[in-house]
């Protein structure tokens, strides 16, 4: 088959998917600020020295403040905020 779609239009294409896809994945996401889930903790962050990153049971990526925690404990998190991909939270007491 020939190619007969300009590679900007592919481009132009691609970032409307990528875009669509963020926007629905930070709604998704924004659904759970206020809620409080449980999380794996993992890791610490790539961003942060003071954090953990973990998952909850539907697999979405947490951040919190690491405080008394360690990665493979399970931590309530009270989500307060979210990028499209992580959820974002205060470990609870």
């Amino acid at each position: 088959m020939n190619n007969d779609v300009p590679e900007d239009v592919k481009s132009a294409r691609l970032q409307e998917i990528i875009d669509l896809q963020k926007q629905l994945s930070e709604e998704s996401k924004q659904r759970y600020i206020g809620q409080t889930v449980e999380v794996l903790a993992e890791s610490v962050s790539k961003k942060s020295q003071e954090k953990l990153s973990g998952r909850t049971s539907q697999n979405m990526v947490t951040v919190f403040p690491a405080k008394r925690y360690a990665p493979r404990d399970y931590v309530r998190v009270r989500i307060t905020g979210c990028t499209p991909a992580t959820l974002l939270g205060e470990a609870e007491s």
